[in-house]
């Protein structure tokens, strides 16, 4: 049976001792978000609360820690924000923001894969939250203002 836990802004204060016993630190703050990185494998999370840049509505960012028999996993869930932003600002979103773009796996492969581009300085990864927390860190998405 999998046991699972949410981690959000809210309960992260209370959860952070059993986070560093499983290798998650506190990585950088940006405007209320907290960005925790592995410390083993790198792997970063985001949890807070994110602002839509064009229309002003908050979303949660916030992760699930489950308990499997071989051990416990980090999962990313930003799913609320990326289905707004999908649904209501594509085109402008990707024209400012994150793009996705199918592309060869490797060189002269005809395996496709998504992969999420920053569009301002072409920074690209195949998890959405490691574009979401560049843009947020490096290019300001959590500042942009509402229009």
């Amino acid at each position: 049976m999998v046991r699972e836990r949410t981690i959000t802004l809210e309960n992260l204060e209370e959860n952070m001792e059993r986070l560093k016993q499983f290798g998650l630190q506190v990585a950088d703050r940006v405007r209320g978000l907290i960005i925790l990185k592995h410390k083993v494998t790198g792997r970063k999370f985001i949890v807070g609360r994110i602002r839509c840049p064009y229309c002003g509505k908050e979303f949660p960012l916030y992760i699930k820690e489950r308990y499997w028999p071989t051990g416990v996993s980090y999962e990313q869930f930003d799913s609320e924000f990326k289905n707004h932003i999908d649904h209501e600002h594509k085109e402008e979103f990707s024209r400012e923001w994150i793009r996705c773009i199918k592309e060869p796996y490797q060189q002269g492969s005809w395996h496709k894969v998504k992969r999420y581009v920053c569009v301002k300085c072409g920074f690209k990864s195949r998890r959405y939250a490691d574009t979401l927390i560049h843009v947020i860190k490096v290019h300001g998405l959590a500042k942009a203002k509402t229009s």
